[in-house]
């Protein structure tokens, strides 16, 4: 799963890499149309223009290449309407369980973290990938707490403080 498929290059390396079935959310439109310009030959690939997000609704991003955000942005830059969904939606729509989620959704990460951990749904995620961002109010108290709930079922493989991290389901 790609949380934040951008221009859809992570998901093309990792259906070439491994044959897998994937499914690349991006919510701006005109990076979907990238997405499914690069990636529509792979028939193992599902796309879902949504933005994963406290309720199911519209809201607006600010466009700004890779740091697109709903949490604000440059000055002068575009914003955008954009379809969001809750987690419990999401959840929904993919499949049980997941080997792979990457979670690059710009501020996004904090609430669909912690309600995966709420939602008793965090075990589905064999790896979870995921880039914690320092523009949220509050980033090093909230990623601390995460990360002390993912201790609890998943291991840290790696960390790059607030750039990547990695966490993989205990027992795998």
């Amino acid at each position: 799963v790609d949380l934040g498929g951008y221009e859809g290059k992570w998901t093309q390396k990792i259906v070439n890499r491994y044959g897998c079935n994937a499914y690349l959310f991006e919510p701006i439109p005109h990076f979907m149309r990238t997405c499914q310009g690069r990636l529509s030959h792979y028939p193992k690939i599902s796309f879902f223009p949504y933005a994963i997000g406290e309720k199911n609704g519209k809201e607006n991003i600010t466009v700004d290449a890779d740091s697109s955000s709903i949490f604000g942005g440059g000055a002068g830059a575009q914003a955008v309407e954009i379809e969001v969904i809750d987690v419990a939606h999401f959840l929904k729509l993919i499949p049980v369980p997941v080997d792979l989620i990457k979670v690059n959704i710009e501020g996004g990460e904090y609430h669909f973290l912690t309600m995966l951990q709420i939602l008793n749904q965090v075990r589905r995620f064999r790896d979870i990938q995921v880039q914690f961002h320092t523009f949220v109010p509050n980033a090093a108290i909230r990623r601390t707490d995460i990360r002390e709930h993912l201790s609890k079922t998943h291991h840290l493989t790696y960390d790059y403080e607030f750039v990547w991290e990695n966490w993989r389901l205990n027992g795998t």
